[in-house]
């Protein structure tokens, strides 16, 4: 089966047809992964995807086809050589060979992870056992500067020195903003995470779209966004659509998660709700209105569509910064670079029936 396969691909690079897949065998997996990805001619963009499945009537069959063998694949696992008889290498980046990944700190990822908040009068940090022990919480969207307050600065006990910190004024407006509107407490991710805790980090970052979507409000915090009466130049909306806000890999999920989410301008004055500016929200992310009001039925290429252009400090947190809106859990490996994005991958083909993903590569990211 694998060689008459393999003779079919090679017929098609050479414009003599179509590929043809036969049903899978059992002993497929007896390739590495490198030759798995000869053997089903299977690219991650969408030349490979319809060169790989053809035009004709065909294309939907082959399509599962090409599904079956890689959930039999990823449900089997692999042994043996490529087909070029060449050592396997199993930190090669270019390959999808995961089974033998670098030797990082890895964890398990709890379903109910501790949650600490900020009491918004306080100022002081409470940890909670499990998300349910909450009180009613608003929570923070931003981007990052240069000077944050961290969780390691408010539980110093020099407040003279993190006081002085840009971004304690961060920590205070918010608090104080949430405070008037009749919150006691608030989550901002900044100070409420141990980023030094690798454990703790990697349980926020895989619980961190639950979080927003249980917070009552999300207040998204514009910094480079003028006060509407002192614009400048430039008509006000432009400096809406065209915050920093916008850009960053990490706010596409806090945009789209929150049920109630208000923007806040550099003066921590009101603009206005998301469902207010939905139609500025669609010129400037690309989504469109009614998939802002439905974006869970939305397919994974769609999805995954609207962070391509979105940026990250670290390569990682292109993958990461989408594990909630994709439902997906995995361990956190920063030092892996590109790799996060292909270990999500082949998570969403393990889990999910959505076809979409297959569509998605390096020519469409």
């Amino acid at each position: 089966m694998e060689m008459a396969v393999a003779t079919d691909i090679e017929n098609h690079r050479n414009g003599a047809g179509i590929v043809r897949l036969s049903p899978p065998s059992p002993s497929i997996m007896g390739f590495s992964d490198q030759a798995f990805l000869q053997i089903c001619a299977l690219r991650l963009d969408t030349f490979g995807f319809l060169a790989a499945c053809g035009r004709g009537s065909g294309s939907a069959r082959a399509l599962r086809l090409i599904i079956s063998l890689i959930r039999l694949r990823l449900a089997f696992g692999h042994s043996g050589p490529s087909l070029d008889n060449r050592p396997r290498n199993p930190f090669n980046t270019g390959s999808l060979n995961f089974h033998q990944p670098p030797k990082r700190e890895t964890v398990c990822i709890s379903h109910s992870p501790a949650m600490r908040l900020l009491n918004t009068r306080t100022l002081d940090l409470e940890d909670f056992i499990t998300v349910d022990q909450t009180p009613l919480y608003a929570i923070l969207s931003h981007t990052w500067g240069a000077d944050e307050v961290t969780f390691k600065d408010l539980r110093s006990g020099r407040p003279e020195e993190y006081q002085q910190k840009q971004g304690w004024r961060k920590i205070t407006e918010s608090a104080r903003y949430a405070s008037s509107r009749g919150w006691s407490h608030i989550w901002v991710d900044t100070c409420c995470i141990d980023k030094s805790d690798i454990t703790e980090l990697s349980e926020a970052i895989n619980s961190m779209f639950h979080w927003y979507e249980r917070a009552q409000v999300c207040y998204a915090y514009l910094a480079d966004v003028p006060p509407m009466k002192s614009a400048g130049k430039h008509p006000w909306k432009w400096s809406f659509r065209s915050s920093r806000w916008f850009t960053r890999g990490w706010t596409l999920q806090e945009l789209l998660a929150p049920s109630f989410l208000e923007f806040l301008d550099s003066d921590w004055n009101l603009i206005g709700s998301r469902d207010e500016w939905v139609d500025e929200i669609e010129r400037a992310t690309g989504i469109e209105v009614k998939q802002l009001a439905n974006f869970q039925q939305c397919c994974i290429a769609t999805k995954l569509s609207w962070a391509a252009h979105r940026q990250t400090t670290r390569v990682e947190d292109r993958a990461y910064s989408l594990l909630g809106l994709l439902g997906v859990h995995m361990p956190l490996i920063y030092g892996e670079g590109e790799r996060a994005f292909a270990r999500l991958q082949l998570e969403l083909m393990r889990s999910s029936n959505d076809e979409s993903i297959l569509v998605w590569g390096p020519a469409m990211s």
